[in-house]
């Protein structure tokens, strides 16, 4: 279970500002995983999907539809994001090494 205020921002298209969304990583914890969840007050739903590829390449999407008095809107996002390699811990000055 997950809740995120504003995570669309910024952005063009109309976007629920709360985020309510359940979600499963299969067992996973390098980050991959999928959701679904709700986006009052707007009467709108989403699907969210993140897979971490070779432990470097981080590919995502979403889709949003929302509910509008005069009409709905689509909402479909793509993102490949690249995670740089740990540093290993270095010494500092003065702890005797």
């Amino acid at each position: 279970l997950e809740y995120k205020f504003q995570d669309e921002f910024p952005t063009q298209f109309p976007v629920p500002a709360h985020q309510l969304s359940l979600g499963t990583s299969f067992g996973m914890t390098n980050g991959s995983g999928l959701r679904i969840g709700v986006g009052p007050p707007l009467e709108s739903f989403f699907f969210n999907a993140k897979f971490l590829v070779n432990e470097r390449f981080l590919i995502q999407a979403k889709y949003i539809n929302t509910y509008f008095d005069y009409g709905n809107s689509n909402f479909f996002s793509f993102g490949l994001s690249y995670r740089l390699p740990a540093q290993p811990e270095t010494s500092g000055p003065g702890d005797g090494n």
